[in-house]
Order: C-alpha cells, then sequence, then structure tokens
C-alpha cells in the first residue's frame, strides 16, 4: 500500500526527525513560556507526506532525535503547518528559534536552498528516552533504520 493511502487511512502517523539540541532547546525554553508559540524549522527535504498527514488529519505529533547524539528520542511537540518550496512563506520565518532566524531560505551560494517550513508548538523534552528504532513505520510497520540521519518519517504514533 502506498505512503499517501496509509496517511489517509491512519489518524494515527505522527512524524520523526533530527534537529539540533540547541535549537530544540530553545523551542522547550519557548513552549514553557507559552506552549501555544509557534516554532518554525527548516528542511533541505520536501516534507510532502507530513504535509499531507496534517491536511488530512490535522495537527501531528513530532519526535525529534539529535543530529551528532545518540539515538535517542529526546524531544516531542505538535506539528502544526508544513509548508513545501516555501520561496513565498516568508511570514513563518517570524517564528524561528533566536538561534536559526538570520539563516532565511538558505540563500547563499552551495549551500541546499529550504524545500519545507516546517511549524511545531509545545515543544518538550521526553521524560524517558527512547531509542528512536521503537517507532515503527508508517509505510510497512518496519522501525526505523539505526542508521537514520536528516530528513523526516512518518511513523505510527506512541
Amino acid at each position: 500500500m502506498r505512503l499517501k493511502t496509509q496517511v489517509k487511512q491512519n489518524s494515527h502517523c505522527a512524524i520523526f526527525s533530527r534537529n539540533y539540541s540547541e535549537h530544540l532547546d530553545e523551542a522547550v525554553e519557548i513552549s514553557n513560556q507559552n506552549p501555544r508559540q509557534l516554532i518554525t524549522f527548516r528542511s533541505s527535504v520536501v516534507w510532502s507526506s507530513a504535509k499531507k498527514a496534517i491536511e488530512t488529519h490535522g495537527q501531528r505529533k513530532i519526535y525529534f532525535a539529535t543530529v551528532g547524539d545518540s539515538n535517542l528520542v529526546r524531544y516531542e511537540g505538535n506539528l502544526e503547518k508544513v509548508e513545501l518550496n516555501p520561496q513565498t512563506a516568508q511570514e513563518l520565518l517570524q517564528y524561528c528559534t533566536e538561534s536559526t532566524r538570520g539563516e532565511g531560505l538558505w540563500e547563499e551560494v552551495g549551500k541546499v536552498a529550504v524545500k519545507t517550513l516546517y511549524v511545531i508548538s509545545n515543544c518538550q523534552k521526553i521524560k524517558s528516552p527512547f531509542p528512536f528504532t521503537h517507532l515503527r513505520k508508517l509505510l510497512d510497520g518496519s522501525p526505523i533504520d539505526d542508521n537514520f540521519s536528516y530528513s523526516y518519517a512518518l511513523v505510527y504514533e506512541i
């Protein structure tokens, strides 16, 4: 069964991704002050399936493991919005964390352009981190590969 069909049929889908701990810690601080505050992050990958999940089912849970750290999911939040090919979505950049505010859409020569802006809220550290290999992919129920590095994956919500 195709992922698009799986997304439509499964209201318990969530998203897994990686990000840098400094940005996620900053998102936690923002969320502790106001859980509804929007926080925008960037990706060089087109998150089309994540966008479809939000369009179909509304806000989704998002799990994060940190880049360059162990393979533990240490953060979670709510994925509120996904904007693909965001050249016209400059207003979403106002919700970036302080540490990423100056990055724009990665327009510098030689850098991969932003393909997706994704907006989260209520980012929290998980009290009991768990290996991301415990997450199951929505497409076929298999675990996320232990060498998963960047991008995102649609998974079953825990």
